[in-house]
């Protein structure tokens, strides 16, 4: 998850630069963390809880 944010963070400097635009510290920290935090705590509960049911279904193997 964190890698990801470095490429978009990456990704949006590169373009805005691009462009004559600034993308700044504030705008990372929101986009990256704040605005995801939602995102990061929804695939943290559900991956865990959908692997297990895929276990006991017999659809994946430990």
């Amino acid at each position: 998850m964190i890698g990801g944010r470095l490429v978009w963070g990456s990704a949006m400097y590169f373009l805005l630069a691009s462009r004559g635009g600034a993308f700044t510290q504030k705008a990372f920290l929101a986009g990256a963390f704040v605005n995801a935090i939602p995102g990061i705590l929804v695939q943290l509960l559900l991956i865990p809880i959908l692997v297990l049911t895929l276990e006991r279904a017999g659809f994946i193997s430990k």
